[in-house]
């Protein structure tokens, strides 16, 4: 999905070339358009901001896709808490950077006029979604850390050898 929405990014790309700014005649009207490239995005060339945030968002989500599919492919023991709390938490990365960036082309296909009621749902939108995948991320890493440090106690109790036990026989010795 992160590959494909890179190949056609909102706006699409520009199919002719205008290497210097011109006009062009459209129904007796002047269309004065920007110079650019074909095949380049219009998008940028229209709003590099929006544009800017779109590549980011997702380029990350492209990239953790990728991550996670090489970490199924090399065979970890996924048995171990530890390597599966690093698969979930590239998973929840490349999802909360697709939705990053199905905001940024909701907004940009939005008409001007629709913006601000757009843009304030999409965004309360990710809000509570980045704040759900907080909360889990908090959640799974406090248990991660636990189950280390239990393990990490484990190995120094092991290390120190059995604990001396006293029974009432050798209180009364030592008593005497």
């Amino acid at each position: 999905m992160a590959f494909q929405a890179g190949l056609n990014p909102p706006g699409g790309l520009w199919q002719d070339q205008s290497p210097t700014a011109g006009s062009q005649a459209n129904n007796n009207t002047a269309i004065s358009t920007p110079p650019h490239l074909a095949g380049t995005s219009i998008l940028a060339y229209n709003d590099l901001s929006n544009y800017s945030q779109y590549l980011a968002y997702n380029t990350a989500s492209f990239i953790s896709s990728l991550s996670i599919i090489l970490l199924l492919i090399t065979g970890l023991p996924f048995k171990r808490r530890f390597f599966m709390w690093v698969l979930l938490v590239i998973v929840w990365v490349a999802i909360t950077t697709m939705v990053l960036t199905y905001r940024v082309s909701i907004i940009v296909f939005s008409p001007r006029e629709d913006g601000r009621t757009v843009t304030r749902v999409i965004e309360f939108a990710v809000k509570v979604w980045c704040g759900v995948m907080g909360l889990l991320l908090v959640g799974h890493t406090i248990r991660v850390a636990a189950n280390l440090f239990k393990k990490f106690e484990n190995l120094v109790d092991k290390k120190r050898g059995p604990t001396p036990s006293f029974n009432v026989h050798d209180l009364n010795k030592l008593a005497a």
